[in-house]
């Protein structure tokens, strides 16, 4: 499953597409590293948001920072420019399991937060997981993340080759297509399969819900409803974008495609869309959350430009869909006076 898996020699690229490939590598490793650090630096700063969503939110940008701070420019420089592994044996083995920590760390967090938002909205409306519980799942995302690097960190040799010298070598083949197809199941499938559900019962449980309670206004509803768009987006750019490397390796792996300069082509755009992904999700949180984009304008802008930014970011999110307590206590306490005045004047 790493990356550094190339043997062989003089494979062809056109030249414009491989410039190209190596611009947009660079552009998702810097955006990459600015948006999760963002994202790790409001949460951190904002009490607010210290919430299990946004704890399970920042495990999946401390993933997706990693691949972008470490293994894009390694490989860059592997692949693309001296071809030999230029950083000595301990990162040979150390960077290529990190990278399959962290790609089995950042589906279990998006089940982690799929799971959170199911509880909370169809087996115990209002009822939030703690943030005690939060953490303990990080723990155990990150034992298992660790579990799944082992066999990378052992497979991972120098040879003495002339080119693409560090690669992956197990003693035995049939464990190399072992590892691809469990990486597969159990940190692709099954995490699509598991999370599927939930937001189909979460969808239709936010469009039946009506508040009979009085504890629930429509904004507060349709904040819930904002959250949930943002993380099925996330999700559904997930499976989008890893999908294609899973498959090129099984393909790979199984002798379903050859082992030539074609393939390798195919396999660098897969890998760009895999990175890509490490990319995107803190986008998606400016975009679709008031919370996220007023956060990173507050962080990124200063004096005149973030009063502009922040008005258009009102303009354009309206209120935070996170409430404080003392928020949705004084929402409470308006809605029964409200409805005792009206009580009172009929």
């Amino acid at each position: 499953m790493s990356n550094n898996t190339t043997t062989e020699a003089n494979i062809s690229e056109p030249q414009g597409l491989r410039v190209i490939r190596i611009i947009l590598s660079v552009a998702i490793m810097l955006l990459g590293v600015v948006g999760n650090g963002l994202v790790c630096v409001l949460v951190y700063q904002n009490r607010k948001m210290r919430t299990a969503m946004n704890y399970f939110l920042v495990n999946l940008a401390i993933c997706d920072g990693i691949i972008c701070l470490f293994n894009i420019p390694t490989t860059l420089v592997y692949n693309e420019y001296t071809q030999v592994w230029p950083f000595g044996l301990a990162f040979c083995k150390i960077l290529p399991a990190m990278q399959q920590v962290v790609l089995a760390a950042a589906p279990l967090s998006l089940v982690a937060v799929s799971w959170e938002r199911f509880k909370w909205i169809v087996l115990t409306f209002n009822e939030k997981m703690s943030l005690n519980q939060a953490k303990l799942i990080l723990v155990i995302i990150w034992l298992i993340g660790l579990l799944n690097g082992l066999p990378i960190l052992g497979a991972m040799q120098m040879k003495n080759l002339e080119l693409f010298n560090c690669i992956e070598i197990f003693p035995k083949h049939v464990y190399r297509q072992l590892y691809t197809m469990l990486n597969f199941i159990l940190f692709y499938l099954v995490p699509v399969l598991f999370i599927t559900p939930l937001y189909i019962q979460m969808i239709m449980r936010l469009r039946q819900r009506t508040d009979t309670t009085g504890q629930l206004s429509d904004v507060d509803l349709s904040r819930r409803k904002a959250a949930l768009k943002m993380l099925l987006i996330v999700v559904i750019t997930y499976a989008v974008c890893v999908l294609p490397n899973h498959t090129i390796f099984i393909l790979w792996d199984f002798h379903q495609v050859p082992s030539d300069s074609t393939s390798f082509i195919v396999l660098n755009y897969m890998t760009l869309l895999l990175w890509a992904n490490s990319m995107i999700n803190p986008i998606i949180y400016c975009v679709q959350s008031g919370d996220y984009a007023r956060g990173f304008v507050r962080i990124l802008c200063c004096g005149p430009i973030r009063n502009k930014m922040m008005t258009h970011v009102r303009r354009s999110h309206g209120q935070s869909f996170i409430s404080t307590p003392d928020q949705t206590k004084m929402r409470w306490y308006e809605r029964v006076h409200q409805g005792q005045s009206s009580s009172n004047s009929s």
